[in-house]
């Protein structure tokens, strides 16, 4: 068929490594988009993984995600948990799972490759949290 269009994606890379973030705190600053992915940098969809290593979550509540946003020289102040968390992305509502489990965020939009991302636990207990990142686009058909 003429003028169809196939999804793109790369694949997952680390941009946040492992790293315990207690209740209602804000996780350490992520890579850089273009850090992570290089080679897909510039793909207009970002899709994030979040894993939970160690912790176990409360059913229900959610692991949010926050931009730091650059226009690859500058960048806007970084994210405080308790009074500053502009620039909000999504949120992923968790389950109790105490095992490795992982959750996805698809479809954020790739607004400048320098940009970094921050967590938020919204959760009763600490969990350890790592974020990673693909980009995903379109092209055509074969």
């Amino acid at each position: 068929m003429a003028n169809e269009a196939v999804i793109v994606k790369g694949s997952y890379a680390t941009c946040l490594a492992a790293a315990s973030v207690t209740a209602a705190a804000l996780s350490g600053v992520s890579d850089s988009v273009t850090t992570a992915i290089l080679g897909e940098a510039n793909y207009p969809l970002l899709d994030f993984k979040i894993t939970n290593s160690s912790g176990t979550p409360v059913v229900g509540k959610n692991i949010d995600i926050y931009r730091r946003p650059s226009d690859g020289t500058n960048q806007s102040p970084a994210p405080v948990a308790a009074n500053f968390l502009t620039n909000y992305v999504g949120s992923i509502t968790i389950d109790d799972a105490q095992a490795t489990t992982y959750y996805y965020f698809y479809g954020a939009a790739n607004l400048d490759p320098a940009d970094t991302f921050y967590l938020v636990n919204n959760n009763d207990n600490a969990l350890t949290l790592a974020l990673a990142v693909r980009g995903r686009t379109y092209g055509p058909a074969a």
